[in-house]
């Protein structure tokens, strides 16, 4: 077995005393997070509005309009996703973080780490992510310096997404964060 172009990719990027750490991939196939738990029954609702304006012959563009919502949710939601994490990498190096994704390539040096935390997947003590910044939820801190809660329907875009062993790979995030801060500290 060769090395991935996505793995040389990383490998060109690292500096002369890098290491890789740790590598994974996210969980592969259909995925149902925490968040589904609200959106996958608005979404049915919007393909039974849609059944119903057929059921009385209702205008007929109108009923397109619901099955169009469901359709794409489906599609962005799901199957974009398994299709993306098909070729989805996550690497830990000594000195930062890898996200390398089909089309994006994102890195986060540990100094510029403040705020990163883990949720298990609902469905399964093996599996969880780890997120880089603001985390996922329904109901969000609106800022900073606000306690009113927002609605937030985005996904994590930084995050290892439903890797194996979540728990163990946040210490080792942990455990090289500390040991960069240290290092500037000492300086």
């Amino acid at each position: 077995m060769g090395i991935s172009d996505s793995h040389k990719r990383v490998l060109d990027d690292l500096e002369k005393d890098e290491l890789i750490v740790w590598r994974g991939k996210p969980k592969q196939g259909f995925q149902f997070v925490s968040k589904d738990y609200v959106l996958f029954p608005v979404t049915i609702l919007f393909l039974f509005v849609g059944i119903f304006i057929i059921f009385f012959e209702y205008n007929k563009f109108l009923c397109m309009i619901p099955f169009l919502g469901f359709i794409y949710y489906m599609y962005i939601r799901y199957i974009q996703g398994i299709i993306e994490r098909k070729s989805t990498e996550y690497y830990i190096t000594s000195k930062k973080i890898v996200i390398d994704k089909p089309q994006k390539l994102v890195e986060i040096k540990y100094l510029d780490m403040w705020n990163f935390e883990y949720e298990k997947q609902p469905f399964s003590k093996k599996y969880g992510s780890i997120i880089f910044g603001e985390k996922e939820g329904l109901l969000v801190e609106a800022s900073w310096f606000s306690t009113r809660k927002k609605l937030n329907f985005n996904y994590d875009e930084e995050s290892f997404f439903l890797i194996e062993n979540y728990y163990e790979v946040y210490e080792l995030i942990n455990k090289y964060r500390e040991k960069a801060f240290d290092n500037v500290h000492k300086k």
